[in-house]
């Protein structure tokens, strides 16, 4: 897979090797300095204490990764919180966030960085955020800082687990195991996690998001609408939809 911040980039293999690549002037690549990569860098297995990483996200200046053991590592800029590590420090090399003692005793399964805010979705359906709190993106009910995971309310996603998560500059966006849509964040009328009503996607189920907030849709098979994009499988309709 690969993950796209601002000015750099990040892959990893099938393998767990991860590789950077771009602008470097916040630690963001993780080579303990901050010089630009023209092309992908691997990264030393010692850097994430020989943890195969299974998925990771690029932010405005920072990279999270996710381990197979479910542990949380980050690096880059630390401005506003982002890295989840107490403090406002930028880490030149992956720094553990920490794993089930620190997400209420459940192991990270994907995360998503926004500009200056982070969010995670962990084994047991919980949503977790922290970083910049600007226009209410964190989910919290309010528009204040986290320097460290803070877990989301579940009764805002009527207490259904959350399977996908996405975060862009000022807002962010989770789909629970159900497929339904939950948006937060960019305006004050935004800030607390509200639901997308079904007049937007009918009957469909939302599948997946990424980060321009673009929605996939999983329902009936059929015909496409002119400007929509679809991917017919196995007797259901899949759509790309802008929700924003």
């Amino acid at each position: 897979m690969a993950a796209c911040g601002w000015h750099h980039s990040v892959v990893v293999s099938a393998e767990g090797r991860v590789w950077t690549f771009g602008f470097g002037f916040y630690g963001q690549l993780d080579h303990n300095d901050e010089q630009s990569r023209l092309v992908p860098t691997l990264l030393a297995a010692e850097v994430f204490e020989g943890s195969k990483i299974v998925t990771v996200a690029a932010g405005g200046c920072y990279t999270m990764a996710v381990g197979e053991n479910g542990a949380l590592w980050a690096w880059g800029m630390g401005a506003n919180g982002q890295l989840g590590l107490g403090d406002t420090n930028k880490r030149m090399v992956p720094t553990l966030v920490g794993a089930e003692e620190v997400f209420g005793g459940s192991k990270v399964c994907t995360v998503a960085c926004g500009d200056g805010h982070t969010l995670a979705v962990t084994e047991a359906g919980e949503l977790w955020a922290w970083g910049g709190g600007a226009q209410g993106r964190l989910g919290l009910n309010d528009e204040q800082r986290r320097l460290v995971p803070t877990r989301v309310d579940p009764q805002h996603f009527a207490h259904a687990p959350i399977s996908v998560v996405a975060a862009s500059e000022s807002h962010s966006a989770a789909v629970t195991a159900g497929g339904a849509l939950y948006t937060w964040g960019g305006a004050q009328e935004f800030v607390k996690c509200e639901q997308i009503y079904a007049k937007v996607f009918g009957a469909d189920h939302v599948e997946r998001l990424d980060a321009a907030m673009y929605a996939q849709t999983v329902g009936e098979e059929k015909e496409g609408d002119e400007g929509e994009e679809e991917d017919s499988d196995e007797g259901s309709a899949k759509e790309k939809r802008r929700i924003r």
